[in-house]
């Protein structure tokens, strides 16, 4: 599938996650953690059925999202390619996974355009122990946006409250195409 029809709503009922994870100042140790997740958010019996990940299929690093956004789009890396491909996937997702290991001004860039310019849909913050929101305006989004915390040392301790999550997202279906949310 390429990148305009990844960003195009799914047809089949699959669930589209934008899965939002530290890229730049990351390392593998961070991906690794970040596929535990997603791979535990595409799990039967935690997600309610299919699950489409946005941007990518697979977590990344600091030495890998550039190539891939490249690979992905057939476009050079650019920060405002980047951005525009991001945003645009983002508006086509039902839901938001936040994935925090590491720290990430871009990641608070996409909440705050998801809360307050994007669509709005519902976020899960997956936060790490070694990495707590001490953010002020990053925390109890709730009023704002429907947002769920789970703090984790594993992400087998994220399986219940992802599966709650999961379960109540809505879905795009071909009849609400075009109709906003």
């Amino acid at each position: 599938m390429d990148a305009a029809a990844r960003a195009a709503p799914s047809v089949g009922g699959a669930l589209r996650l934008f899965v939002r994870q530290p890229l730049t100042r990351s390392g593998p140790e961070h991906r690794d953690i970040v596929q535990a997740v997603v791979d535990l958010a595409r799990t039967p019996g935690v997600a309610p059925g299919p699950v489409d990940l946005l941007p990518y299929r697979h977590a990344h690093h600091a030495g890998t999202f550039k190539d891939a956004f490249t690979q992905e789009t057939g476009t050079p890396f650019t920060p405002a390619a980047f951005r525009a491909w991001r945003l645009a996937m983002l508006d086509s997702a039902d839901a938001m996974l936040v994935v925090r290991t590491e720290l990430s001004e871009s990641g608070a860039y996409e909440i705050a355009y998801n809360v307050h310019a994007g669509p709005a849909v519902p976020v899960f913050f997956a936060v790490h122990t070694s990495c707590p929101i001490t953010t002020t305006l990053l925390r109890d989004l709730e009023p704002l946006v429907d947002a769920h915390y789970a703090q984790f040392a594993d992400p087998a301790e994220l399986t219940g409250p992802l599966r709650d999550f999961l379960a109540k997202c809505p879905r795009h279906t071909p009849l609400a195409e075009g109709i906003p949310r």
